[in-house]
């Protein structure tokens, strides 16, 4: 018996996951653990490392986004990533090299308070200001 699947050839019924990375290394440590690993581009021409995540629980189509660095080149290329996946989730992964001696590797860290540098204010999860 054969998949369901869409015009574009996508599995049906299975969520989307965005898994954003900044770096070639972080791309590939992530794809090297999807199957069915194919290219997709949006209408910007990003190229997103499509496949699926075989769970215990459930299968994901996972389409990754090797973004590079610097925050306006980085917001856009997110928006466009989530515009175009319809994604029921989005993840950043990366190696968080500036906590290097303060993490092990394969730590999952999970952030709380962001910093907006270039306005100069620590922002918590709900955006209040922090003085």
């Amino acid at each position: 018996m054969s998949e369901e699947r869409d015009s574009k050839g996508n599995r049906c019924g299975i969520p989307c996951a965005v898994i954003i990375t900044a770096f070639k290394e972080e791309c590939q440590a992530v794809t090297a653990h999807l199957s069915d690993l194919g290219e997709d581009k949006d209408r910007y021409n990003n190229i997103y490392d499509c496949g699926y995540f075989e769970g215990s629980a459930q299968t994901w189509k996972v389409a990754v986004a090797e973004i590079g660095v610097g925050n306006i080149p980085a917001a856009i290329k997110v928006a466009n990533a989530v515009d175009h996946s319809n994604s029921d989730v989005l993840l950043l992964v990366g190696v968080a090299g500036g906590l290097k001696d303060e993490i092990s590797l394969g730590s999952v860290l999970l952030q709380r308070k962001f910093m907006a540098i270039r306005q100069g204010k620590l922002m918590n999860y709900f955006g209040q200001d922090q003085k």
